[in-house]
């Protein structure tokens, strides 16, 4: 797809205790692109996107990430959120004792400061996004009934509810059958319609 380059990590060399994990790395990916990063386990994937989401925060290692040419300093997971930066980790990470719409909205609660918590409301928000996403769940479902193919689904439509530019997807296929498989890939296709950079 021929776009303008949203996401540039230039020059990215990280260091852990007697070895060097990423040496010099380069990695740019245009807006609305689904992109494959591919490589043998401990060629340093996971490093690489775990300095992009914020785990590896600004300052331990070396090298430049920008985002519509606009450098960033990224201190935690919740910062990089905050630029525009979705991750979808490889492990099932929900919380079973919570519905569909509570594990989407997790730390969003309401529309701003200073606001009551509505139920009824978060319920309507998560309806009618996961519609609009085109996300086959039922918002007021408990999470402790899915499937790991769905529960993995309600991880992405919580990336996708703080509206990111970047979404990251780690190894999102290692757990699933190929019907669901086909259904993550129909999400992800939809996403990059709408303009998402997806970067698996």
């Amino acid at each position: 797809m021929d776009g303008t380059t949203l996401l540039e990590m230039n020059r990215i060399t990280k260091r852990f205790p007697g070895v060097v994990a990423l040496d010099g790395v380069t990695f740019h990916v245009r807006e609305g692109e689904i992109h494959g990063l591919i490589g043998e386990n401990g060629a340093g994937k996971s490093t690489l996107m775990k300095i992009l989401s914020g785990t590896y925060p600004t300052g331990t290692y070396e090298g430049e990430i920008r985002v519509q040419g606009k450098s960033l300093n990224l201190r935690s997971p919740h910062d990089a959120l905050n630029q525009g930066i979705g991750v979808v980790p490889q492990e099932i990470s929900v919380i079973p004792e919570l519905t569909v719409a509570e594990n989407v909205v997790v730390g969003r609660w309401t529309g701003g400061r200073n606001q009551l918590v509505s139920m009824r409301a978060i319920v309507r928000r998560v309806t009618e996004f996961l519609a609009a996403e085109n996300i086959h769940l039922n918002a007021r479902q408990m999470v402790s009934k899915l499937t790991a193919a769905q529960k993995q689904e309600v991880m992405i439509a919580r990336a996708l509810y703080t509206n990111p530019s970047v979404l990251i997807l780690d190894e999102p296929t290692s757990s699933l059958s190929l019907n669901e498989i086909d259904n993550l890939f129909r999400i992800l296709r939809d996403l990059r319609a709408r303009g998402t950079t997806c970067i698996f």
